[in-house]
């Protein structure tokens, strides 16, 4: 049985998301008549980066069209959220939106919120971890205790 990558997950990912769009090939196809842009939050050669690139590349290859991958860093990820959010809704201006989303309004940084913008497809996850060597705790309660016993 075949180990399958993060690539083969990717490629997956984005391969639904071209079925759940519709976006088969079809002789009347009137979208993409041009080439769509996908603006990347975070700088090239990141995980938002590599995820963005090879969604662009299956779309590019199933529906014939020039996606490209505009990295828009700055503000956090306030200038590529909000460019994402003020994006004409014609299909030809897609984003990746990160988490950072949901607390950049949290933190004064701009009123954008995850409902600012309309979710297609998920194509990435990644779990979320706490690594501490030199603490040795058994547990994630105990980590939490000590951070509620001693908070900065």
């Amino acid at each position: 049985m075949k180990k399958h990558t993060r690539r083969d997950l990717l490629v997956g990912a984005g391969a639904g998301v071209a079925t759940t769009l519709g976006l088969r090939p079809a002789r009347a196809q009137t979208w993409p008549n041009r080439p769509v842009t996908i603006i990347c939050p975070w700088a090239a050669g990141g995980g938002t980066d590599a995820t963005a690139r090879i969604v662009a590349a299956v779309l590019e290859k199933e529906l014939k069209q020039p996606f490209n991958v505009i990295n828009r860093t700055g503000g956090s990820g306030v200038v590529s959220h909000s460019a994402i959010a003020t994006a004409a809704p014609d299909g030809y201006t897609l984003g990746i939106i990160t988490v950072e989303i949901s607390m950049m309004h949290c933190q004064g940084l701009t009123e954008l919120k995850p409902n600012s913008c309309t979710p297609l497809a998920l194509m990435n996850e990644d779990p979320p971890g706490v690594a501490r060597p030199f603490l040795n705790f058994a547990c994630a309660s105990s980590t939490t205790s000590l951070a509620d016993a001693s908070p900065r």
